[in-house]
């Protein structure tokens, strides 16, 4: 059986800080939901996004597997403990506290796990001293001080997000690419004086992943020098990305180079050089800062795609919506590529997406599908796609394409 790539352990101490809080009458008491402690309120936080959201499900990312480490075993000191087989690689999420840093056991536990093959502890400081822990600094993430309380949820979720992007993907600083316009509005347009400017939402959600996370973010008016006519340093840092934010501006579609730019990012690519018949999607989401009456102006290249919609008062909460979001697709495209690289096998094609007849067209004209002839019409092709498919947009796309479908799930169990 295949182990998946990537397991996350919360763990925090029985006594906890906020443990016997009462919960709100009508909130769901459901092991740590019980609770309205700083820490249970995190750790939720934690296992809600690595779920995914609707849309990035649809684009077939699954989500990743977090497990909670709190309670010890009957007659024990510790909870039960964490076998690094099971993945292949775990990342350990310590919530140190005052309960924690001065129990000796879990101390050694915890050590004893960041040491271990397969391991990388990423330590949360819930508080300023956390003597005796000093070893496990370099990942750490604080949470302790005053000027952060409001804004926990958020570091939390880029620092542990950054840092899994960037084993996943074995790169320092992996790129987010932001595609956009700064075109001029028609002058008739009568509120174009109303109209938010795409170039700003770009610098500051640049501003924020730069400074903030610590990754690349290509914006053209920022990223390429003054001079260079820019398109071989675009079609690098596109080919570079992880993940493609588009920002929906009613002149958008005016712009054939952003219109390039979102057809690139939705086509399929070798995942790895040929003979190898595994092939990837980039993730793409969009700002939507449409005006209502322009809602009919987004572009068929979007699909199915995630949309945050724009509203210039609340910028900052949204610009901080939009890196996690972000840098979560990063994450999930970072687990399936993994997934997928341990499928490639010569009687079949991996893709990293959920299947439609546009992806199935734009993979035959690339070579990933053969196309049918009569004497091979018996002869179908293996197509294997992570997430779910409807059972009869399946029969109708294996009919279409003279292919059958198999799923990440049914031969990660079989091998």
């Amino acid at each position: 059986m295949i182990v998946p790539p990537l397991k996350l352990y919360l763990l925090w101490h029985p006594d906890f800080e906020g443990k016997n809080e009462l919960p709100e009458p009508d909130e769901l008491v459901s092991g740590f939901e019980a609770t309205r402690s700083p820490i249970a309120s995190l750790a939720r936080d934690l296992v809600k996004l690595l779920q995914g959201t609707n849309a990035q499900q649809l684009e077939g990312f699954q989500s990743i597997d977090v497990n909670v480490r709190n309670e010890p075993l009957a007659d024990e000191r510790l909870p039960k403990d964490i076998d690094p087989d099971l993945a292949d690689l775990n990342i350990i999420i310590p919530f140190i506290d005052e309960s924690m840093k001065a129990d000796q056991d879990w101390r050694q536990w915890v050590q004893k796990l960041a040491t271990a093959e397969k391991m990388v502890v990423f330590p949360v400081w819930m508080i300023k001293n956390p003597r005796g822990w000093k070893d496990l600094a370099p990942n750490a993430v604080r949470l302790c001080d005053e000027e952060v309380i409001e804004k926990r949820p958020y570091l939390l979720k880029r620092e542990l997000m950054t840092f899994a992007n960037r084993l996943l993907s074995g790169e320092s600083s992996p790129n987010i690419f932001v595609s956009y316009t700064t075109e001029t509005p028609h002058p008739d347009d009568e509120d174009k004086a109303k109209r938010l400017d795409a170039a700003k939402i770009a610098e500051s959600l640049r501003s924020d992943v730069r400074d903030g996370a610590g990754l690349d973010c290509f914006v053209a008016h920022k990223s390429i020098p003054k001079g260079d006519p820019g398109e071989e340093v675009m079609k690098e840092a596109l080919r570079a990305a992880f993940v493609v934010v588009t920002i929906l501006t009613s002149n958008l579609h005016l712009s054939g180079v952003c219109r390039q730019e979102i057809q690139t990012a939705v086509r399929p690519y070798r995942l790895i050089e040929a003979p190898s018949q595994c092939w990837h999607i980039k993730p793409l989401f969009v700002i939507d800062a449409l005006n209502h009456s322009e809602w009919s102006l987004s572009l068929q290249e979007f699909g199915g795609r995630e949309i945050i919609r724009w509203d210039y008062t609340r910028a900052e909460r949204l610009i901080r919506e939009v890196v996690i979001r972000a840098l979560t697709h990063g994450v999930f495209t970072g687990y399936t590529r993994k997934r997928a690289e341990k499928l490639i096998g010569e009687d079949r094609v991996v893709i990293t997406w959920i299947p439609n007849s546009l992806s199935m067209v734009q993979l035959r004209e690339l070579g990933g599908l053969p196309e049918p002839e009569p004497e091979t019409k018996d002869k179908k092709t293996k197509v294997v796609y992570p997430g779910e498919l409807d059972p009869s947009d399946r029969e109708t796309l294996e009919n279409a394409f003279n292919v059958t479908f198999g799923t990440y799930e049914e031969l990660e169990s079989d091998e």
